[in-house]
């Protein structure tokens, strides 16, 4: 990836951002697919043009005055609204160009993007195979300050979310058209407006592309499956005696995932963290309270049954047909401990998938008109599809079974132990994979539509437009288990009249309909049993945005080092949710993912914005240029009131080769919809209530608060570009940075909200009711403006390119050379505003979202010889702790290693300097095969890696073709 030396380039990010969204559940899919089928149409017809077009080629040579290729886009900088002229912006942004990524082969440039050591945790089909909702999505986390703190902009305009939490799934963005991808990392509201903490993700495409072009790929790892099919096409061609340009492209991927941990050689050793048997207490001399154990197993749970009782039954499982077979304990067997060594316990973790299968299409379409030689009006049109089915585990009971002595299922063998000892019930653990998986599917489709005016004359560039989106979403909770049926249904009895196994409850008057089931053993539930006792949970929801937006530029003779550059302008927007769920998933009948209640609401907001860019000095000893940013944005929301944002930034140059820069922004993210609006479920909790000095047990709801007011955030960063005069094609650069979230949104327990209403927080007190006795009867368990985080590190980045003196072959060489790392020196997080973590050097898969290596890093290498050319890339991970909190006497493993992966790649042009030129080429990704090193999670559904840190996939080969005309 290339820094932006200047902080320039070609960029449709001056336009301000926008919004779009909408919602109707029963034609969820129906008119994106007929957009689809209307935009695959027009790429035919473009393609017709495009072949006219080339064909009169000294005609649309003698149009490039006017319309297609007559662009009017400022020269300007994602991070900032102005023209650059002689102005140069303090604001630190990488850049990520089409060449890097067809070096690459990249079939999904969004995964390829959370591989960037600015991006941390981002979420991908690979870590998301736990994920009941957005399963098999992809959401980049600059900094892992969350998605939702990342914007993420199509041509510096906002696009619709994908989920009411206000984050977006890249599957959306027209990936044929892609020009490049810009990453301003740093604070950017002033410039961009609310989520921008982070920073900014500005995918630019190609308004104006001509001609029609194409991409082919299949890949697949040396296990024949994560097997991957992509294509993308693209067409444009001038219309209209070339006062007007039309662009459309399809995209597609299909990824078959990975289905089993198992199916790799590192994941059938199947390890765990466990207590080690060793270990007595804090008096153990050097030895650790907790190991690594493998062929991992679940001590209180069977498939098909153990007796979790304590006394004379314990001990004893159930076999196939209901048998009394000896419960065989594995090696480090504790009943106090979740895991053991082999024996007879079951494994949840060899069935959990490494990477959701997922398929994705995307539609879009663009047209220009020059109304006048200055005037151009523009319409764009986009949807995308995408759709992950996921089987995220079997249910499961750790001895939350109850089965009663005259249930009619027990064994004859196991009937005098029960009349001996007196006892009338036992409990039992089960992995119930006889009764199948829960599976998450999920589908979503997000259209876009924006049409708008934009012009340029001696002294203004302006803009202004409208969108109108809207994204539909679609979870179907497959195989989800109807707790109260299933209660039921194992608690069977034998009817005394007719002698036939019915439910205990049938013969009360209730549970109509209910099916006996026996639990007894593996394979013993029948299939009448499951029908009743599972059911599909339905869950859908819409996203609808609309935005009016207009904004305007120009430059002001002032100083003698340079005029004065300001931009300025203002937007409404407005953000709504609707959603629903069916009656029983709302009453919190199903196991999972259950209470959901929808999330409804809606919020608007106003803004204006302003930025000016002054240079001060210019050519001048040690001052070749000096220039400082300053913006301001001020934004009035319906919800959380009036929020205000800012930016000063300095440039300065010493000398023309060397630039030091230093900013200092307030960023700002409102509440969204999900954090407003979403309702939570029911729960119970015992509480001490100071009043009083009473403890006693209260109802606990959930949900979204209305009141939340906006987080807030400082941004400082400093840093140097250099590009010596003296070694052409070398360009460094380092920039520090310190991020500090404050009055962020996290939420608090019962008994906080409790402590901080007794201490005078009025916003705590409002979620607190007493009855008439003064006694809490609720607490609404709601989100609130305490939670607070720090990332500190260093950006480092280097290019080196060079045309070799001496071509090899007789061929023009041409070298490239880019490193791209980050040292991140602190990431602590407080969720409640008390308590504090440090996450910085934190590698464990498993420490309630995880932290990041101190050093992450790619070094790339192209090498291109004539039409052919080579690329080499070294991923690095750094190494870290399991757990930061821990030591080795914690825990044997808890300081890991740093990773290194290998990627290859080649490519070859063909008929380079003809009319329809193409080029194939293909690669090994993990071209070592390297497996992830040992670090599981340490949880009963146990990841045996970090899913976000390393790659679980393995070596994999992908061959492609790419061609254009």
């Amino acid at each position: 990836m290339a820094r932006d030396q200047n902080g320039s380039g070609i960029d449709n990010g001056s336009r301000p951002m926008m919004f779009a969204g909408g919602w109707a559940q029963k034609q969820l899919f129906a008119r994106g697919l007929l957009s689809r089928i209307a935009l695959a149409a027009l790429v035919g017809q473009f393609a017709v043009a495009s072949a006219s077009a080339q064909e009169t080629g000294a005609t649309a040579a003698a149009q490039k005055t006017r319309g297609a290729d007559a662009t009017i886009e400022e020269l300007t900088v994602t991070g900032t609204r102005l023209s650059t002229g002689s102005f140069e912006s303090p604001t630190p942004v990488s850049v990520v160009s089409t060449a890097e990524l067809e070096q690459r082969g990249v079939a999904n440039f969004a995964v390829y993007l959370s591989e960037l050591p600015e991006f941390v945790n981002s979420n991908n089909p690979q870590t998301t195979t736990l994920w009941s909702l957005k399963n098999g999505s992809t959401y980049n986390d600059l900094r892992g300050l969350g998605p939702n703190r990342t914007l993420t902009l199509l041509d510096g305009q906002r696009f619709a979310p994908t989920a009411p939490d206000g984050t977006l799934d890249m599957n959306v963005f027209p990936t044929a058209l892609i020009e490049r991808i810009d990453v301003v990392t740093g604070g950017a509201s002033a410039a961009y407006g609310s989520d921008a903490v982070a920073g900014v993700v500005n995918v630019i495409t190609n308004k104006h592309f001509t001609g029609v072009k194409g991409d082919l790929q299949y890949g697949q790892s040396q296990y024949s499956d994560a097997k991957t099919t992509t294509g993308s096409f693209a067409a444009g061609a001038p219309l209209l005696d070339g006062r007007a340009h039309l662009v459309a492209s399809l995209d597609f991927e299909r990824d078959g995932g990975v289905r089993r941990q198992t199916d790799r050689p590192w994941g059938v050793a199947a390890p765990c963290i466990m207590h080690n048997p060793a270990y007595n207490g804090p008096n153990s001399q050097g030895i650790s309270q907790r190991i690594i154990g493998y062929n991992c197993t679940l001590s209180q749970a069977t498939l098909g049954g153990v007796i979790t009782s304590p006394g004379a039954l314990s001990g004893y499982q159930f076999g196939p047909g209901s048998t009394l077979e000896p419960f065989v304990p594995g090696a480090n067997y504790s009943p106090s401990s979740p895991f053991m060594s082999g024996g007879s316990g079951a494994s949840m973790g060899q069935d959990r998938y490494i990477s959701v299968p997922y398929d994705r299409h995307t539609a879009y379409a663009s047209f220009r008109y020059s109304l006048t030689d200055t005037i151009e009006a523009f319409a764009d049109a986009s949807v995308a599809q995408s759709h992950g089915d996921n089987a995220t585990a079997q249910n499961w009971d750790f001895g939350s079974i109850t089965i009663n002595s005259d249930n009619p299922y027990i064994p004859a063998a196991l009937r005098p132990l029960l009349a001996q000892n007196g006892t009338s019930s036992f409990q039992l653990g089960r992995v119930n994979t006889d009764m199948g998986f829960y599976v998450a599917d999920s589908k979503s489709n997000t259209t876009r539509y924006v049409i708008g005016v934009e012009g340029k004359n001696a002294e203004w560039t302006w803009n202004a437009y409208a969108q109108q989106g809207e994204t539909n979403y679609l979870n179907l909770q497959i195989n989800n288990r109807i707790q109260q049926n299933f209660l039921y249904a194992v608690d069977a009895v034998t009817d005394p009249a007719t002698g036939q196994i019915v439910c205990r409850a049938t013969l009360t008057g209730g549970a109509p309909g209910c099916v006996p089931m026996n639990v007894l053993g593996n394979g013993s539930p029948s299939a009448a049993a499951m029908a009743y006792t599972h059911g599909t949970e339905e869950i859908a929801w819409s996203i609808q945005q609309q935005v009016a937006a207009a904004s305007a530029s120009k430059s002001i003779p002032t100083l003698p080092a340079g005029p004065l550059a300001i931009a300025f302008g203002g937007e409404y927007r407005k953000e709504s949710a609707n959603g629903n769920v069916d009656p029983l998933a709302a009453s919190g009948g199903y196991t999972v993912v259950s209470p959901v209640p929808p999330v409804i609401g809606t919020y608007h907001v106003t803004e204006e914005f302003v930025e000016f860019g002054q240079p001060i000095l210019k050519d001048l000893p040690l001052a070749s240029l000096l220039s400082i940013d300053v913006a301001g944005r001020s934004a009035k929301y319906s919800t959380a009131g009036t929020a205000k944002a800012w930016k000063i930034g300095v440039s300065y140059f010493p000398v023309s080769d060397l630039q030091l820069r230093g900013l200092i922004s307030a960023d700002v993210r409102a509440p969204n919809l999900s954090e407003l609006y979403s309702k939570g479920g029911l729960r119970f909790d015992t509480i001490y209530d100071p009043t009083n000095n009473k403890s006693y047990a209260i109802d606990i709801t959930g949900g979204g608060n209305p009141s939340l007011q906006v987080e807030t955030a400082k941004t400082k960063s400093a840093g140097f570009v250099y590009k010596p005069r003296w070694a052409q094609g070398v360009a460094l650069s380092m920039d520090w940075f310190d991020i500090r979230l404050t009055n962020g949104i996290g939420g608090l327990s019962a008994q906080d909200q409790i402590n901080f209403c007794q201490n005078g927080d009025q916003q705590a007190c409002a979620a607190i009711r007493r009855g008439p006795n003064g006694l809490i009867t609720t607490i609404s368990n709601t989100l609130f403006n305490v939670a607070g985080e720090r990332h500190e590190g260093i950006d480092i980045q280097g290019q080196y390119t060079r045309e070799l003196q001496h071509s090899m072959f007789g061929l023009p060489t041409h070298l490239t050379l880019n490193l791209a790392s980050t040292n991140t020196q602190h990431w602590t997080q407080t969720p409640d505003g008390k308590n504090f973590s440090e996450l910085a050097g934190q590698v464990g898969a498993n420490v309630g979202g995880s932290g990041v290596p101190k050093w992450r890093g790619n070094l790339t290498a192209d090498l291109a010889i004539g039409p052919g050319a080579v690329n080499a890339r070294i991923r690095y991970v750094g190494g870290g702790k399991y757990l930061n909190t821990w030591t080795t006497a914690d825990f044997a493993e808890n300081d890991l290693g740093a990773v290194e992966y290998l990627d290859l790649s080649a490519r070859y042009r063909f008929n380079a300097e003809g009319q329809y030129p193409y080029e194939l080429y293909g690669g090994v990704d993990n071209t070592l095969n390297k497996a992830p090193p040992v670090n599981p999670e340490n949880f009963f559904i146990v990841g045996y890696t970090n899913y976000q840190l390393y790659d679980t996939i393995g070596r994999r080969f992908y061959l492609g073709i790419r061609a254009r005309f």
